[in-house]
């Protein structure tokens, strides 16, 4: 039996595409606009990858294409649209949309007055500051901080040291309260013989001048009351210092407790140790939001068999570079065909999958193969892909099986559909799948729409910048 019209124009459509992408792939990184490519050298990447955006003034303008470990040194690949100019003074750093967003490389694009840059040129880059090395550096800190204060609450010497000082203060301050008490008579006796020879230049004085006298005298009685109320004042400052360090000699107050007592340094070691292990904790969680990235699917698909036209709209989560989450809804608003002359409904039903039926898949990739599993329209199955070009993912061939239960003339078939898929741009993929390969065997042609949030929120920050301009 030879096969029918319609299983010629679906095997024609696949070598179609499959010669379209070894065409592709012999071409390189095939791109719909024109560009050029320059390298930048790093010491340190900090997470930087593949496909990430290039931007300068918040403004995309290229792309990572190729990062390479040359000498030691990270050198990353760019890719610049073929209109704007990157001159010789240029300079290149790595930043994030923010504190846990995406990686992206910022390019200052340099001065006219320099040579632009051409095919091929490399700048050297701006490293980023670290954060594990700004929380280490801390860390360090907290910990030289911690061991200083056990070395000195647990030294026993330097405890009798600052004992020795604090008596010797004591004692000092008692001789100097004495000297006060004793003297005070002999001070008096000073400011009256002062008093009498004031009074003596008092009289001088007034020759010179009638109005230098009596000035002279209350002046400088005012300045000896003055030194007495002082002097009463630095007595009293110097009885609370030495109440205050026989307060610390004994161990009372906060920083008694801190000079004599060794459970305390043990507390303060130990909070600095679970000051330390939060900072991990945090690093960790930190550094995987990091690489988490969110990819909006859209699929416009069509059959050959029922020349129907569906849509699939989907959300495509990676937690990690190798590892994926796909949500969907399949066949949204489809309806069943029906013959135009007798008005019924065609045995093929929309593949004879349930009508707006939802996926949900948890995959893994492996190198070049990928696995997945989970509900696949609205029935449990799983699937594979293999992409053929080593470092390289424009073609991918996959299969996928579900529907394990269904019954066909009393015979249980499962729902086996095989394919290929194109990436022609980052954003845009195109798919060819022979669908029921063991029972009805149609072809379905996709367009898929692929749209990551960092696009969507370039997108929107655009449109608001051309409102304004507005």
């Amino acid at each position: 039996m030879g096969l029918s019209q319609e299983t010629k124009v679906g095997l024609l459509v696949l070598v179609s595409l499959i010669l379209l992408g070894s065409a592709i792939l012999l071409v390189g990184d095939f791109r719909l606009e024109r560009g050029y490519t320059i390298k930048v050298l790093f010491s340190d990447i900090s997470g930087l990858q593949v496909r990430a955006p290039v931007k300068t003034a918040g403004v995309q303008i290229g792309e990572v294409t190729k990062v390479d470990l040359i000498r030691g040194k990270a050198q990353v690949t760019l890719w610049i649209k073929g209109n704007l100019s990157v001159f010789s003074d240029a300079r290149a750093t790595i930043a994030s949309t923010g504190l846990i967003g995406t990686k992206y490389l910022e390019l200052f694009l340099g001065t006219k007055t320099d040579r632009p840059l051409k095919e091929g040129d490399m700048l050297i880059g701006i490293d980023p500051v670290s954060f594990d090395r700004i929380v280490n550096e801390g860390l360090k800190g907290f910990t030289d901080l911690a061991d200083a204060v056990k070395s000195f609450t647990g030294d026993k010497e330097m405890k009798d040291s600052l004992k020795k000082i604090f008596t010797n203060v004591s004692s000092v301050m008692e001789k100097v309260n004495t000297l006060m008490t004793d003297k005070n008579e002999n001070i008096t006796n000073i400011v009256d013989n002062f008093e009498q020879f004031s009074v003596r230049i008092n009289q001088v004085a007034a020759k010179l001048d009638d109005l230098s006298g009596a000035v002279s005298k209350e002046d400088l009685k005012t300045t000896m009351e003055n030194f007495k109320s002082i002097s009463a004042k630095l007595d009293a400052a110097l009885t609370s210092l030495n109440n205050i360090a026989a307060k610390i000699e004994g161990g009372q107050g906060t920083l008694g407790k801190l000079v004599n007592d060794e459970q305390m340094a043990e507390d303060v070691k130990g909070t600095v140790t679970s000051l330390r292990s939060a900072s991990d904790e945090a690093k960790k969680m930190l550094t995987r939001m990091s690489n988490f990235k969110t990819y909006w699917d859209y699929r416009l698909n069509y059959n050959s068999e029922d020349t129907l036209t569906r849509s699939d709209f989907g959300i495509r989560i990676r937690p990690k570079p190798d590892k994926f989450y796909y949500f969907a809804v399949n066949n949204i608003k489809s309806e069943r065909p029906s013959d135009p002359v007798t008005g019924e409904t065609f045995k093929y039903d929309a593949g004879d999958q349930k009508y707006n039926s939802i996926t949900a898949e948890l995959g893994k990739d492996f190198g070049p193969f990928t696995l997945y599993g989970g509900l696949i329209k609205s029935s449990g199955g799983f699937g594979a892909g293999w992409r053929p070009i080593p470092k390289n993912d424009w073609l991918e061939f996959n299969a996928e099986a579900f529907r394990f239960d269904r019954k066909v003339n009393n015979k249980s078939k499962a729902w086996v559909n095989a394919g290929a898929v194109i990436k022609v741009t980052n954003n845009v993929n195109l798919r060819t799948t022979y669908e029921d390969i063991l029972e009805q065997r149609s072809f379905t042609a996709t367009m898929n729409l692929v749209v990551e949030d960092d696009d969507i929120a370039y997108f929107l920050g655009l449109s608001g910048l051309s409102s304004l301009a507005k």
